[in-house]
């Protein structure tokens, strides 16, 4: 049975708190070609930058510092992906001590699966298909008494996103509207809890 989301803002502003000592806090960059180009001021939030090359470090980290707070005896954590939520699991496992395997598709690049390697967790290959994740994940977790940390769908996880929004706001408090990409949908989930609190009328794509 698929876990119940319900994240609100206070659960960003405890992963804010949390993972403070962590992650950058990224920056802001503008472009006056772009700005030329749309009639307005837009501005880059650069996750890029962000620990592991990504946002996933977010989620990531806030994830396996509640769960460790949570139970001190945990054995490790698990996850599958097709490379970032990886690099970002296998990561921020190093940084709290707790043993780790990351489960990708064959396919996945090899510098990131090279990246998951040097971070310290176990890497395990899988087929092609999401069910082929999923089932390979959900073999570790049992086998070794493992924590599943998902790549998306989890309260902990999208509340760990939601921190963007609250650096681009303090950052940029007059933005008007926050353009995000999607995949699985964990960072907009958790972007859109925070900014639609700290600013009611401010619009989401």
């Amino acid at each position: 049975m698929a876990t119940k989301l319900a994240v609100n803002f206070g659960d960003v502003t405890d992963a804010c708190r949390r993972i403070s000592n962590f992650i950058h806090k990224t920056p802001i960059f503008t472009n006056n070609k772009i700005n030329e180009l749309t009639g307005r001021n837009i501005y880059f939030k650069a996750e890029n930058l962000q620990k592991t090359g990504s946002f996933k470090a977010r989620g990531a980290i806030n994830s396996i510092l509640k769960l460790k707070a949570e139970n001190s005896s945990v054995a490790g954590v698990v996850t599958h992906s097709s490379g970032n939520h990886g690099q970002a699991t296998a990561w921020a496992s190093r940084s709290t001590g707790l043993p780790c395997s990351i489960v990708v598709p064959k396919y996945s690049p090899a510098v990131k699966m090279a990246a998951i390697k040097e971070y310290g967790a176990e890497l395990i290959q899988c087929g092609p298909l999401p069910t082929d994740r999923m089932a390979a994940c959900e073999k570790v977790a049992q086998e070794k008494n493992y924590e599943i940390i998902p790549p998306f769908d989890h309260n902990d996880v999208i509340a760990g996103q939601g921190t963007i929004a609250m650096e681009f706001l303090e950052q940029v408090p007059d933005l008007d509207a926050i353009l995000v990409p999607i995949s699985g949908g964990g960072m907009i989930s958790g972007i859109a809890i925070a900014a639609k609190h700290i600013k009611h009328g401010i619009k989401g794509k």
